[in-house]
């Protein structure tokens, strides 16, 4: 078997005869309605932000496109997408959905902590995390 080689002539090829009572009980799958702009460009609708990472200091969005399933979802460069009317809303989306994820594996009151440092600075933070209803370790208690 080594020493076959996988390739054929192109003369070799015979078209394929339509069966079309073969396939009669599959449903044929529809396609996504297209959108055009004034000059017939397809125009493609942002539904939602999925994840975002960073690389060479460019920031990258996983979007989920209107009206196609998650395998279809791309990675966009945020200064390709950021002119969309709706990005704000969809980057709070996101940010909840990420502190979601985080308070679920963190705790609760690691996360409203955090949160009211972003707004109201590092003293803030100091005293929440020093009134906190628990203490971690032998270090902390001593602060």
């Amino acid at each position: 078997m080594k020493r076959l080689h996988n390739v054929f002539n192109v003369d070799r090829l015979k078209k394929c005869p339509g069966q079309t009572d073969r396939f009669t009980n599959r449903p044929i799958p529809k396609a996504t309605p297209m959108l055009l702009d004034d000059s017939g460009h397809e125009v493609f609708i942002l539904e939602e932000l999925l994840k975002q990472w960073q690389f060479n200091r460019k920031k990258e969005i996983l979007v989920k496109w209107h009206g196609l399933p998650d395998y279809e979802s791309t990675w966009e460069l945020e200064r390709d997408i950021k002119h969309v009317s709706h990005f704000k809303r969809l980057v709070q989306d996101l940010r909840a959905k990420i502190l979601a994820a985080k308070s679920i594996t963190r705790g609760e009151f690691y996360d409203q902590a955090r949160l009211a440092c972003g707004v109201l600075g590092h003293g803030l933070q100091k005293f929440l995390l020093q009134s906190a209803p628990f203490i971690l370790d032998a270090k902390s208690a001593k602060r």
